[in-house]
Parts: structure tokens; C-alpha cells; sequence
């Protein structure tokens, strides 16, 4: 992996970092081949449709159940969020994602302890299951292939020429639930994104992609690298992100936005930690040894 992260780092350098204005030939570059790749924008308040499905009064605590729809594309997503009663509302929304879905979320009939630690703080919380997890699952058991299109050679490009990959697709879900925030008429201050389990890489693009509507970011990455999967059916397979940086490229898309990264030891990853440091923000990219010391840089 280290030796990945320099090939990568060197090759920037090559490349942008001899640029007059190295980020903004990053951005272009980098930041380009992913817009493209992930292929969508934040929805407009418009395309968002909300039905309320429950809501459970949990003491300290409300329980909200509700079907998000983003109608220019057909989507649905199953959403589950959490209010504050006992402590005032701090005008701060929490979207958690986890590679498990929103069941991540529970411990049990209860919600895990984390969650009611952001709650008693004043956090609302939110969080949904992404395409092919949780509600979207017949059987309940991990998507282990993506789809492919009907053809005998096994070629990326075949199907994901025409059509998003999942990963992608995972992104669009994750813009859905920030414009969703976003543009509630509750008053939102702020809005925090945390990605657990194996949806960090998937929370570094929608970070981006978002734009600066998420002011911090707490992400696990996991040690993982696109370079690493075996397959290109694999769920988490993007094409061409590893020639554009890999994950640390993608983490580096979310410069000057504060971002705190789990899952890589004491270490920032090389290109990340040049990118924060050509914006002049070496001190926004921060690592941390796990959930709890990550959350507790969010307070």
C-alpha cells in the first residue's frame, strides 16, 4: 500500500504539482475524471420527495422512518432518523453511512451507543440503506457481484461504458440524503458526514461531489484500496480511480473541508495530506485511531 500511495504521490508530482496553480490543475484533473465517473450532482429541492412512513416517541429521543424519492431518476431510498428531545436541538445533522446500511446503526432493539452519545450532545441524526443493502436485500445477505450486461467477453467497458457501476450509484444515494438535509425546512445549520464499514470510499466521492454543503467528515477508510480488488465486478470497483490517485485521491477531492480519517494508522496518505497542504489547510486532514476518538473531533 505505501508503495502504491508514493507511485501515486510521484506521479502527481510529475504531472500538477509543478503547475502554477497546483490544485486548481488537480481539481481539473482529479476532481474531472470523478465528476464524470460518478456522473451527478446535490439534487434540487424540487426532484426530493419525502413520505413519512413512522414516527416513534423513544423518550429521549424521536424515531422517524421515511421513504426519500428522488423523482428525476426514479430512486427510492428507505431513511431512518433520530431527534433529540431530551437536549435541545443543536442545529446540527449527522448523516451516518455504513457498508451494512442503517441497521449499522442499532444495537438490537436500540440504537447503538454512539448514536445516543450524538444524541444526548444535541446531533439529529440520519442515516438510510444505499442501493443493494439492508431493505433493498430479498435474502438479506451482502450484494458479493455487481450487475453486468449480456455479453460472453468479460470486459469492464461492455457495461460500464453506458451504465454507472454500483459504487456510483451508492454516491447518487449518499447526494440524495445531503440535499435531502440540506434543504429541510427544519433550519439545519450544519451537516457532518461519518461513513463506517465499507462505506468510506463512497463518502470521500460524495464528499466532493457535494460540494461544501458537508462541513466535517469523519471517514473509516479501513486500510482499503481500489488497486486491490481482484475483480472488476467487484461492489466497490469505480473505473479508473486508481490511476487518478486511488482512495487517497479521492480523500484529497475533499480539500479545505475539515476531514478526519479512520482506518490509516497515525499516517495521512501521502497525496492526501500534499493536496490539504498546497490549500494551505494542513491542519483541516486529520487521522484518528477509531470511532470514538473520531467523534470526539467532531464536537
Amino acid at each position: 500500500l505505501a508503495r502504491m500511495d508514493k507511485l501515486a504521490a510521484d506521479s502527481i508530482q510529475d504531472n500538477v504539482f509543478d503547475a502554477k496553480k497546483p490544485f486548481q490543475a488537480f481539481q481539473k484533473i482529479f476532481g474531472g475524471a470523478m465528476d464524470i465517473t460518478i456522473g451527478r450532482a446535490l439534487p434540487g429541492s424540487a426532484d426530493l420527495e419525502r413520505e413519512k412512513v413512522q414516527k416513534i416517541d423513544r423518550g429521549d429521543y424521536l424515531e422517524f422512518g421515511d421513504l426519500v424519492r428522488y423523482k428525476q431518476a426514479g430512486e427510492e431510498l428507505p431513511v431512518v432518523s433520530f431527534f433529540p428531545t431530551k437536549n435541545e436541538w443543536n442545529g446540527t445533522v449527522v448523516i451516518w453511512i455504513d457498508g451494512d446500511g442503517k441497521q449499522a446503526l442499532y444495537d438490537g432493539d436500540s440504537v447503538r451507543q454512539e448514536v445516543k452519545d450524538l444524541l444526548a450532545g444535541g446531533y439529529a441524526v440520519l442515516s438510510a440503506d444505499l442501493l443493494h443493502q439492508g431493505e433493498f436485500l430479498a435474502d438479506g445477505k451482502p450484494l458479493s457481484e455487481q450487475r453486468k450486461v449480456a455479453n460472453e467477453r468479460q470486459v469492464a467497458a461492455f457495461t460500464y461504458a453506458y451504465n454507472h457501476t454500483l459504487f456510483a450509484q451508492r454516491v447518487h444515494d449518499v447526494l440524495t440524503l445531503i440535499a435531502f438535509v440540506s434543504q429541510d425546512d427544519h433550519g439545519t445549520k450544519d451537516i457532518h458526514l461519518i461513513a463506517t464499514g465499507s462505506a468510506g470510499p463512497v463518502a470521500a466521492a460524495a464528499r466532493f461531489q457535494s460540494g461544501k454543503v458537508v462541513s466535517k467528515a469523519v471517514i473509516d477508510t479501513g486500510g482499503f484500496r481500489f488497486v486491490d480488488l481482484k475483480s472488476w465486478r467487484d461492489p466497490q470497483f469505480l473505473p479508473g480511480v486508481v490511476r487518478y490517485g486511488d482512495l487517497p485521491g479521492l480523500l484529497a477531492l475533499n480539500a479545505p473541508q475539515e476531514l478526519c480519517i479512520l482506518g490509516e494508522g497515525d499516517d495521512i496518505p501521502t497525496l492526501t495530506g500534499d493536496i490539504y497542504k498546497i490549500r494551505g489547510k494542513a491542519e483541516s486532514v486529520v487521522t484518528r485511531p477509531g470511532l470514538a476518538e473520531g467523534l470526539k473531533w467532531l464536537e
